[in-house]
Parts: C-alpha cells; structure tokens; sequence
C-alpha cells in the first residue's frame, strides 16, 4: 500500500509538471509539424538535431571531446551524428556522470523496466517529461482516444511492491 500511495503522489506530480507550462506550445508544435511537406520535415529534423547535438557538445561531458569545438550547422548534423560511437546500457551506466548534463536546473531521476535485462537510472528535464506527454497525446489522437474515455495502459512502470503477494496488483490511475 505504501508503494501505491507513492506512485500516486508520484503520478500525481508528474500529471502536474507534465501538463503545466510549455505543454501546450509543446502540443500545438507537434501538430503543426505532422502536417509538415517532407522537404519541410527535413529541414526540420535538420535543425532540431543540430540543436541537440551542439547542447551535448557544451553541456554533456562524454560529447564534448567526441564534438569538436565549432559549432554544428543543421546541413552537418546528420554527418556529426555518424561520427558519434553506438552505445548500449552496460556502456553508459560504466560512465554515468559523464552523460549527465552540467547544464542549470532542475534533473529528475528516473528508471527504465528493466525489459531488456536490467533496469536503467538517468536522469530527465522537466521539458523531456512534456515532450513524452505531448508525443503520448498525440498518439492517443491518431487511435481515436478523446479525453475522459477509457483507456488501458502497459508500461513498466513499479506502482506496487514487488513483494507484496496480497494485492491487488494494480492502480486505478484518476487521470
């Protein structure tokens, strides 16, 4: 029981930052960018990774080494992006602090399943956790889903103690 009050304080703030500030600009660019021409798309993606790739080149310190000094251009992401080594978990829980951002503010911790054999801690910004809500909404959208209809969701997320054999082994999500 003491687990299920915790995923619902936890549920509960998550909901609250999840929805608040930001979301809805978050929300209203994805659906402007789904109706995007491919070249548009493109061009699009271009930018957004060179944006990303250029914050992990200042602020993430496996990437700064690996990014070179110079700032990427859009018209280069896609390259940079390829010099860059493929990593599995192992790799990155071997050296977890140098994959934790030095940027300001506020990092959340948070763990994977474990569906590929072990669980995953990092750490996430409040924006990543609106980014998943409003990609989440979205897919809801293009299915059919409207807000206040029922709806079942699987994920591994822990909401009781593994432990507990009592049950019951599930919680009524309010939202």
């Amino acid at each position: 029981a003491a687990l299920s009050f915790k995923w619902g304080v936890r549920a509960a703030l998550t909901q609250a930052v999840a929805c608040g500030p930001g979301f809805a600009d978050k929300r209203a660019l994805l659906a402007r960018t789904e109706r995007f021409s491919a070249p548009a798309l493109t061009a699009y993606q271009h930018t957004q990774l060179a944006t990303v790739l250029n914050a992990a080149r200042k602020d993430v310190p496996f990437y700064r080494g690996l990014l070179g000094a110079r700032l990427i251009a859009p018209q280069e992401a896609v390259d940079a992006l390829k010099t860059l080594p493929v990593l599995d978990k192992q790799a990155v829980m071997a050296r977890r602090d140098d994959f934790v951002s030095t940027r300001p503010g506020l990092k959340l911790r948070g763990r994977s399943s474990g569906s590929t054999g072990f669980s995953f801690e990092g750490y996430r910004d409040l924006a990543s956790i609106q980014w998943e809500r409003a990609f989440i909404d979205r897919y809801l959208r293009w299915a059919g889903w409207s807000p206040g209809a029922p709806r079942a969701w699987f994920r591994g997320d822990t909401v009781v103690d593994l432990n507990d054999m009592r049950g019951p082994y599930w919680v009524k999500d309010p939202w």
